[in-house]
């Protein structure tokens, strides 16, 4: 659910972000230069390379899942998919297209993958982190509540100690007087 609601709003913030833009003109520079490929007919003789210029979409796509999350490998994985498309239905044909097909749907799967660990990863780390703040928070708490209980001791028994010194001197007094008392009786 999580990945739902926070899909939107991660993704507007990527549409600001420049990195996430040459993401996709690399693309769409990959993608162009694909159709210069197979219109050109470059890969005619070397029918088994059909696959090899859908195959350069893993390195954006996949740096879009490993640096924005879901949010941005989604989008990318799409638009290599949307952008292959017109190749897909002009050039291809049979097992090729089945096979073109196939790779940029496990392309978009791989970088959802991918993306989705990052961001579980990602939200680990938040939450680690706010677990960390948190901590030093009950820490700083803690060394606060130490020290008053210190400072309480300290000052029980000052009083304490004060009270014992007080009444051992009251009863020094007392008993200072009664011995004056007993001693000056009989010598009166």
């Amino acid at each position: 659910m999580a990945l739902v609601t926070d899909f939107w709003p991660l993704f507007r913030a990527r549409l600001h972000n420049r990195r996430f833009w040459m993401v996709q003109l690399l693309v769409l520079a990959i993608a162009a230069a694909h159709t210069t490929i197979e219109t050109m007919g470059a890969l005619q003789h070397m029918r088994d390379l059909y696959l090899l210029p859908v195959s350069v979409f893993f390195i954006p796509v996949l740096y879009a899942a490993l640096n924005f999350g879901i949010e941005g490998a989604l989008p990318t994985g799409l638009w290599c998919a949307l952008l292959t498309t017109p190749n897909i239905v002009i050039l291809h044909s049979g097992a090729e297209r089945i096979g073109v097909v196939l790779q940029l749907a496990f392309l978009v799967l791989l970088s959802a993958m991918v993306a989705i660990r990052v961001d579980k990863e990602r939200r680990a780390k938040l939450a680690a982190e706010e677990a960390n703040r948190r901590l030093a928070t009950t820490q700083l708490s803690l060394k606060s509540y130490i020290g008053m209980a210190l400072r309480a001791q300290e000052e029980e028994r000052f009083r304490l100690s004060r009270e014992l010194h007080d009444e051992t001197v009251q009863e020094l007094v007392v008993a200072k007087t009664a011995l004056e008392d007993v001693v000056g009786t009989p010598g009166q």
